[in-house]
């Protein structure tokens, strides 16, 4: 299993279901996890998968909307259209691989539609997005800046003034 400073879930990733999406009603988002509710520009998830990776590890769920009381957990599991997947697998890919250095290792689960229990649809998913804690960092974003995990968000760090020096 892949070092993850945190784990949501009751069993193995490839083993995930209904049951366990509905795990994440309780989960906030914050430190290790953050929930979309589609997939993100290919800059922005290396953004993300940087910060997690430098940081502890993290879940970047994808199909979920947050709930509007402030209490950042999911509302709804809302899904992407399947049709979309593919597309946002190689966007995963292409930001691990050409946006991030070193490359980002990941994993990733889809989950399908339809599932009554958490009110996903027919012909949509969640897909979600494991990036373990790296023992290879720092992981410099292509915009030249190294992201960390702040609270629910990925930040730059902050360059001190003796590292050019």
């Amino acid at each position: 299993m892949l070092n993850y400073s945190y784990y949501p879930f009751k069993k193995e990733l490839e083993k995930i279901d209904a049951e366990d999406l509905l795990l994440l009603k309780e989960v906030s988002e914050g430190w290790y996890i953050d929930y979309k509710v589609k997939g993100l520009k290919v800059i922005d998830l290396a953004k993300h998968m940087s910060a997690f990776a430098n940081q502890y590890g993290g879940w970047l769920i994808l199909g979920v909307e947050e709930s509007s009381d402030g209490s950042r957990t999911p509302s709804e599991f809302v899904g992407m259209p399947k049709a979309d997947l593919e597309k946002v697998s190689r966007d995963i890919r292409e930001a691990s691989a050409a946006h991030v250095n070193p490359e980002i290792l990941y994993e990733e689960k889809v989950i399908d539609g339809p599932l009554e229990q958490i009110g996903l649809v027919e012909g949509k998913s969640i897909l979600i997005l494991g990036i373990p804690m790296s023992h290879n960092t720092p992981h410099i974003h292509s915009s030249g800046r190294i992201y960390r995990r702040l609270a629910d968000q990925s930040k730059p760090k902050e360059a001190s003034h003796d590292t050019f020096s």
